[in-house]
């Protein structure tokens, strides 16, 4: 099957705006909802995702700490994160 090159050219240029938009999009996941402070704070941290649009989003599972993600970058600064490697630790030293 041939695609005519027109929609050709339109579904390669749909394609790379929504690479660009999801790269674009910096999403910090939190226990609870961040204050704005907390938020500049931590971007601030972390120079690399300045340049993106934040969304924080609430996952109460992380129990504490945050994740940050932009794309296929991920920060996982979280409490849970923390317990599974300190547990996986614990498992490997018996």
């Amino acid at each position: 099957m041939r695609l005519d090159p027109q929609v050709k050219e339109r579904l390669k240029k749909a394609f790379s705006e929504e690479l660009v938009a999801q790269k674009e999009l910096v999403t910090i996941y939190s226990a609870y909802q961040l204050p704005d402070e907390d938020i500049q704070k931590i971007v601030q941290r972390f120079p690399q995702f300045q340049s993106g649009k934040i969304e924080n989003k609430i996952d109460s599972t992380i129990i504490g700490g945050f994740i940050i993600q932009a794309g296929s970058q991920l920060i996982d600064l979280s409490i849970r994160n923390a317990l599974h490697i300190l547990k996986k630790q614990l498992y490997e030293s018996n």
